[in-house]
Protein backbone atom coordinates (compact mmCIF):
# COMPACT_ATOMS: atom_id res chain seq x y z
CA UNK A 1 0.00 0.00 0.00
CA UNK A 2 1.75 3.49 -0.96
CA UNK A 3 1.17 5.96 1.43
CA UNK A 4 0.34 9.60 0.06
CA UNK A 5 2.04 12.23 1.83
CA UNK A 6 1.07 16.11 1.48
CA UNK A 7 3.14 18.71 0.21
CA UNK A 8 3.54 21.63 1.98
CA UNK A 9 1.51 24.39 1.19
CA UNK A 10 -0.55 22.37 -1.56
CA UNK A 11 -4.05 23.26 0.42
CA UNK A 12 -3.00 26.75 0.44
CA UNK A 13 -2.41 27.02 -2.73
CA UNK A 14 -5.52 25.06 -3.61
CA UNK A 15 -7.51 27.22 -1.76
CA UNK A 16 -6.49 30.60 -3.46
CA UNK A 17 -7.03 29.00 -6.23
CA UNK A 18 -11.16 27.91 -5.49
CA UNK A 19 -11.32 31.55 -3.89
CA UNK A 20 -9.70 33.27 -6.85
CA UNK A 21 -12.43 31.40 -9.02
CA UNK A 22 -15.37 32.34 -7.55
CA UNK A 23 -14.49 35.90 -7.47
CA UNK A 24 -13.86 36.33 -11.66
CA UNK A 25 -16.76 37.76 -12.27
CA UNK A 26 -17.57 36.82 -16.36
CA UNK A 27 -17.71 38.97 -19.40
CA UNK A 28 -18.92 36.92 -21.31
CA UNK A 29 -22.16 34.87 -22.36
CA UNK A 30 -22.19 31.45 -24.53
CA UNK A 31 -24.66 31.40 -27.11
CA UNK A 32 -26.95 28.79 -24.59
CA UNK A 33 -26.54 31.41 -21.52
CA UNK A 34 -28.07 33.83 -24.11
CA UNK A 35 -31.01 32.38 -24.81
CA UNK A 36 -31.49 31.58 -20.94
CA UNK A 37 -31.18 35.48 -20.24
CA UNK A 38 -33.33 36.20 -23.47
CA UNK A 39 -36.16 33.63 -22.45
CA UNK A 40 -35.85 32.22 -26.29
CA UNK A 41 -34.34 29.72 -27.94
CA UNK A 42 -30.74 28.64 -28.62
CA UNK A 43 -31.09 28.91 -32.36
CA UNK A 44 -32.79 32.26 -32.22
CA UNK A 45 -29.97 33.39 -30.09
CA UNK A 46 -27.21 32.72 -32.11
CA UNK A 47 -28.97 34.19 -35.03
CA UNK A 48 -29.25 37.41 -33.01
CA UNK A 49 -25.45 36.99 -32.48
CA UNK A 50 -24.55 37.31 -36.18
CA UNK A 51 -26.80 40.81 -36.36
CA UNK A 52 -25.05 44.13 -37.36
CA UNK A 53 -23.74 45.49 -34.43
CA UNK A 54 -24.45 43.19 -31.92
CA UNK A 55 -21.36 42.85 -29.16
CA UNK A 56 -20.17 39.33 -29.74
CA UNK A 57 -16.69 38.05 -29.88
CA UNK A 58 -16.21 35.55 -32.09
CA UNK A 59 -13.32 33.01 -31.53
CA UNK A 60 -13.06 30.50 -33.92
CA UNK A 61 -16.77 28.76 -34.33
CA UNK A 62 -17.13 30.37 -30.51
CA UNK A 63 -19.54 33.34 -30.45
CA UNK A 64 -19.59 34.94 -26.51
CA UNK A 65 -22.05 38.03 -26.16
CA UNK A 66 -20.05 40.91 -24.24
CA UNK A 67 -22.42 41.48 -21.39
CA UNK A 68 -21.15 44.90 -20.80
CA UNK A 69 -22.49 46.12 -24.09
CA UNK A 70 -25.88 43.79 -23.97
CA UNK A 71 -28.38 45.61 -21.81
CA UNK A 72 -27.30 48.90 -23.96
CA UNK A 73 -27.94 47.12 -27.27
CA UNK A 74 -30.78 45.85 -26.35
CA UNK A 75 -31.97 49.52 -25.52
CA UNK A 76 -31.16 50.42 -29.10
CA UNK A 77 -32.83 47.74 -30.94
CA UNK A 78 -36.18 48.27 -29.12
CA UNK A 79 -39.32 47.62 -31.55
CA UNK A 80 -36.52 46.08 -34.11
CA UNK A 81 -37.69 42.86 -35.78
CA UNK A 82 -34.92 39.78 -35.94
Amino acid sequence: MEVIREIPGVKNISNMIENHKKNIQRKTLTVKELAQVLGTSENKARQLTHSKGFPVLVLGHTRLTLISQLDAWLEDNIGEIF
